[in-house]
């Protein structure tokens, strides 16, 4: 096996421009996906990187399991990072047989458009089995369920727990969320998982709330290590209970094989928890 190294955080695009570069065989991990449109890395480079596109994938596989006849609406603002989860997931899903219609709601000065969030309400109510792909954050898609009511069912990715672990027990409850699904990481949601009870916490700043992404980019460093540290040993075929999620990582072939499978998890009583009796694997 080649000589392993690390660096990162790359930016996609980075991740990209390092993909171009011939004649380089040492083994690197990159902590970001590429922005290339084939998502396809040389031999020697393992992007081990959070992806908003693959949750919103493995959302997918979870609402097909979950209600598999629904009429699914994939709701998005013009941000760059929401309209790529919402085509991640209907790509997905249509591969995986849903109904799915993309819905791109105007959003300015901190408020969705009322008139939009109107006429999908209506879409809505016309619907038999609707269900909604929620490609935004926890304040965006608060107001788009009280436009809607609480029964349409809501999934979608980590943006929607805008908390660290521990600010639940402080901050006032999201009540207005109940019932809404999403994925995210140990991490983020269980403070018993092993891994999560080893590794140290970061100390906060005095005065300075830590942001919920500052949180999953410091969990990504500790998995990072540990799968660099694995194949540093020669291990070319690995499973990781990760920080960041389940991982499976093969080296042994032509194109390096990563997976991260994330933790679902539902709001109940105004704050997030895992799903203690969450689906099948995904895949």
């Amino acid at each position: 096996m080649a000589p392993l190294s690390k660096r990162g955080p790359l930016s996609r695009s980075e991740v990209a421009a390092v993909a171009q570069v011939t004649g380089v065989s040492t083994r690197t991990i990159a902590l970001s996906p590429s922005d290339s449109e084939t998502g396809e890395l040389p031999g020697h480079i393992l992007a081990v990187g959070l992806s908003i596109e693959e949750e919103a994938r493995q959302v997918a596989q979870w609402t097909s399991i979950a209600q598999p006849s629904a009429k699914v609406y994939a709701v998005s603002t013009g941000s760059a990072w929401q309209k790529r989860a919402a085509k991640a997931y209907a790509a997905q899903a249509k591969i995986l047989d849903l109904n799915v219609q993309a819905v791109e709601i105007p959003y300015g000065e901190g408020y969705l458009s009322g008139e939009a969030m109107e006429q999908l309400r209506k879409q809505l109510h016309a619907s038999s089995s609707p269900l909604i792909f929620a490609a935004l954050d926890a304040s965006q898609t608060i107001q788009l369920r009280t436009a809607i009511g609480p029964d349409v069912p809501i999934y979608g990715t980590s943006q929607l727990n805008p908390r660290v672990l521990a600010d639940w027990k402080t901050l006032a409850p999201i009540n207005e969320l109940d019932g809404v699904r999403l994925l995210d990481m140990p991490w983020q949601l269980q403070p018993d998982h092993l891994a999560v009870m080893v590794y140290p916490k970061p100390v906060p700043e005095p005065d300075r709330r830590r942001s919920a992404d500052m949180e999953r980019l410091y969990a990504l460093g500790i998995d990072a290590y540990r799968v660099a540290h694995e194949l540093a040993q020669g291990r070319s075929n690995v499973t990781i209970d990760g920080v960041t999620g389940r991982m499976s990582v093969r080296v042994d072939t032509l194109h390096p094989f990563f997976e991260r499978l994330s933790q679902q998890a539902v709001y109940q009583n105004g704050a997030v928890a895992p799903l203690s009796n969450p689906s099948p694997t995904f895949k």
